[in-house]
């Protein structure tokens, strides 16, 4: 049995991370077929993924007996099919994994392993402890899927390991709008006035083309659904939509793009792997000369204005329309926030 990895522990069995690339260490045996030691996989994670399960895809399957095999698989099977912001959060939830299941023997992995893993994880943070069970319980099921237990054996299934987080209910007051808007540049004055219009997420705002922008309305799917049957939505123009949209094409384009936001080369703030760093920074300097000049208060996050347009729509149905969200379930309990008004009770008759 070979050493025990020392770095880079989230990487598959005999892949490393040398020279800006990922490259697969082919056994002897292999070597000998290919005429390389050294197989290179490619730049980016979903490369190497993608790469390391061509690479195997015709090879008979090893027998799993450990964590640490099944983990292997997992990541190299399933994650890489994955869209990239999932494939990052699983594979940070592995991380922590591996430390606490790696060495395990797949059998010998009882619920109360499962629980005394989310207990420690929870202290420092409930909502990661609670993707990584999901990781590690569709783990399991992926291993009864490949033959590697039984479906009795599952140490996860139907147990309530994951516990309720609160949902955040912070609400952005108008006169917080206002107050932001006089003291941000004009790129982000006209991207909160689209966004607290539509309720559409970032990657969804960033995304929007001049060609999405059709007679009846902005025309959009949700970059999160999509592949999941999500359907193309129009959001209808009003004379207050026609305006936001006239003020951000009317922004300074050094580059002539298609994106109707984008950077100064004319490109889509969103990147390859669909992080926005770049959108990312604007908005917390903005968020920082808000607070250090004191025109607000509190802090407010980029997707809270998305909880402020569920919110203040009238009905729930028509926030859930909005939102896109499949639930009503869903918009009440998390993006519904404002504080609800109620009549008293009337007062009981004097005899």
């Amino acid at each position: 049995m070979g050493r025990k990895r020392q770095t880079n522990r989230h990487l598959p069995e005999r892949v490393y991370h040398k020279n800006g690339a990922y490259y697969y260490f082919a056994t002897a045996a292999e070597s000998s077929v290919t005429g390389k030691k050294w197989v290179r996989l490619g730049v980016s994670m979903a490369e190497m993924y993608a790469s390391l399960s061509k690479m195997h895809c015709d090879e008979p399957r090893k027998q799993i007996k450990t964590m640490r095999q099944l983990f292997d698989r997992y990541e190299t099977e399933i994650i890489s099919t994955k869209k990239p912001a999932t494939q990052r959060s699983n594979l940070i939830s592995l991380k922590f994994l591996r430390v606490y299941f790696d060495e395990m023997e797949i059998m010998a992995v009882e619920s109360h392993h499962c629980f005394e893993y989310h207990n420690i994880r929870a202290e420092k943070s409930p909502i990661s402890a609670n993707r990584d069970i999901e990781v590690l319980s569709h783990s399991f099921s992926k291993a009864i899927e490949w033959g590697v237990m039984r479906n009795e054996a599952h140490p996860i299934r139907g147990l309530n390991i994951k516990k309720a987080n609160n949902p955040r209910d912070r609400y952005v007051e108008d006169w917080e709008i206002n107050a932001f808007q006089k003291v941000v540049s004009p790129f982000l004055q006209a991207y909160v006035e689209l966004k607290i219009l539509t309720g559409l997420s970032k990657s969804d705002l960033l995304s929007l083309t001049l060609d999405d922008l059709k007679d009846d309305g902005i025309h959009y799917q949700r970059k999160k659904t999509t592949g999941r049957g999500a359907k193309r939505k129009i959001i209808l123009w009003t004379v207050d939509l026609v305006d936001a949209v006239t003020a951000v094409k009317n922004l300074h384009r050094p580059i002539q793009s298609n994106y109707l936001f984008c950077t100064r080369n004319g490109e889509s703030y969103i990147k390859d792997d669909d992080t926005t760093s770049g959108f990312d920074s604007i908005w917390q300097r903005a968020m920082k000369k808000a607070l250090d000049l004191e025109v607000i208060k509190e802090r407010f996050t980029e997707h809270d204005l998305r909880a402020k347009a569920g919110s203040d729509v009238e009905t729930l149905q028509h926030a859930q329309v909005l939102l896109d969200h499949t639930t009503q379930a869903m918009t009440d309990r998390v993006y519904r926030r404002k504080p609800v008004s109620v009549m008293p009770v009337k007062k009981r008759p004097i005899n």
